[in-house]
């Protein structure tokens, strides 16, 4: 890797370097995977061991950051998301993740701080600007809101997420005719996407809009017959609307696919039930 007499010695420390890097490279690897899998100890403690061996591995730091982090400890992951950082400055996304974390810990300001400096890191980085909008949402700026989820749109005209963002943004100034136009053109363009029927059909019951609501609901149902999702969200609706008997039958379905929602799904409907 890195000539006379020392050829032979060079070459053998050149491999010896390489597997290493190599280990590390696969231990760090196995840490998301352990991540990936919900096993945030072992994922934690992994990552500590690629650490302890390169003190200067980024993604080694920001693997135990989001594993903290998942473990809801929100004050602890901000050190390793630092030390990643400070290694790698131009990894938008662990701006963004360390931005949740001073989100989950109310502290806003840090938050938003954060979000913005992604979108400088990556201005090309659509998803930047997404969670921007969202936290501009979440402070009720919907202007900048809004703006944030143009600019979504202007790097991927397609996206479904900043579509439904901004109905949100809309339903917010209280221009409801804006949001279900919106809605309705996400759902006529998009037939057999099941997150856009599940989506806007969530959004119709969540503003009173059952009948549509339902409709949408029945058709992600369609399209994904096992979308446990759908089932709950569905069941919800029928329960507020008092159809208790298609409540019930929804029960039966979610039993095979999700027993913890069902189970309940069925304490809410019998509660409801016996107040009658």
């Amino acid at each position: 890797m890195r000539k006379n007499a020392f050829f032979l010695f060079i070459f053998f420390f050149g491999l010896t370097s390489l597997a290493v890097a190599q280990d590390i490279k696969e231990l760090c690897q196995k840490g998301f995977e352990l991540f990936q899998a919900g096993k945030l100890s072992e994922a934690q403690e992994t990552f500590k061991a690629v650490i302890k061996t390169d003190s200067q591995n980024a993604q080694a730091h920001l693997g135990l950051a989001i594993a903290m982090q998942r473990n809801g400890k929100y004050q602890e992951s901000l050190a390793e998301f630092d030390a990643s950082i400070k290694i790698d400055p131009t990894n938008d996304n662990a701006y963004l993740l360390k931005a949740n974390s001073y989100f989950q810990l109310q502290k806003t300001d840090e938050a938003l701080t954060l979000f913005k400096k992604a979108t400088e890191i990556n201005p090309k980085n659509a998803n930047n600007f997404l969670t921007l909008g969202g936290m501009y949402l979440t402070l009720d700026r919907i202007d900048e809101a809004i703006d944030a989820f143009k600019k979504v749109l202007e790097l991927d005209p397609d996206s479904t997420r900043a579509k439904l963002a901004m109905g949100g943004a809309h339903l917010a100034q209280g221009h409801s005719d804006k949001a279900v136009a919106l809605f309705e053109k996400i759902v006529k363009d998009n037939p057999g996407d099941v997150g856009a029927q599940l989506s806007v059909g969530k959004i119709y019951c969540e503003i009173g809009s059952f009948s549509r609501g339902i409709e949408l609901l029945k058709k992600s149902i369609e399209i994904d017959p096992n979308l446990g999702e759908a089932h709950q969200f569905l069941c919800e609706a029928y329960i507020t609307t008092r159809e208790f008997d298609k409540a019930g039958e929804e029960i039966k379905i979610l039993k095979g696919i999700n027993p913890t929602f069902a189970e309940t799904l069925g304490k809410n409907l019998d509660d409801i039930k016996s107040k009658k």
